[in-house]
């Protein structure tokens, strides 16, 4: 059990309060791809990703790895960089070091900008 929380079952819960739920260091990895940057409607949600970090990286065990699936908004050509704010923010404000940051390709239906 982790906290509140059963293993291995599904909660729908704001993320940030989720987490504090959750005791220190009980987390190997988290693989998240949170709303993409004001590309897609939502209803009116916003996601905290400051406070994400901040929860994420009390709950992360000691060489614990969390991946992150992010895209940039891109409005006249150029890219919002809110995805590289968030690493820096998570690693000056949460305590993260940067592992790697990888870019890749999605082959498919392209983005509305091409």
């Amino acid at each position: 059990m982790l906290g509140p929380y059963e293993i291995n079952d599904i909660y729908q819960t704001d993320c940030v309060e989720g987490l504090k739920k959750l005791p220190e260091n009980c987390i190997d990895l988290c693989v998240s791809s949170p709303p993409y940057d004001g590309i897609r409607d939502y209803h009116g949600f916003s996601l905290d990703l400051h406070n994400v970090g901040i929860e994420l990286y009390r709950v992360m065990k000691e060489g614990g790895i969390a991946v992150m699936v992010m895209q940039d908004q891109t409005r006249n050509f150029a890219k919002s960089l809110t995805t590289f704010r968030t690493a820096i923010d998570w690693c000056d404000n949460a305590g993260f070091r940067l592992f790697e940051t990888l870019i890749y390709r999605k082959y498919g239906a392209e983005g509305g900008w091409w």
